[in-house]
């Protein structure tokens, strides 16, 4: 079976930051977070190569 990752380009020739820069970026307060973020109070607490984490709350919107 072929790896799907097989035909991605290598992070390194991409133009811009990787998905891990993004994700780390906005853990650290340098970006703003998703929209989705504000609509539904989350915040990421993990961001690692192959894995993040975040924690969400309910408030009024979420009903």
């Amino acid at each position: 079976m072929k790896n799907p990752e097989d035909s991605l380009s290598p992070a390194s020739t991409a133009p811009g930051p990787t998905g891990l820069q993004i994700l780390q970026a906005m853990q650290a307060g340098r970006i703003p977070p998703s929209g989705i973020a504000t609509t539904m109070p989350m915040r990421l607490t993990t961001v690692e190569r192959g894995h993040i984490a975040m924690e969400a709350r309910t408030c009024s919107r979420s009903f």
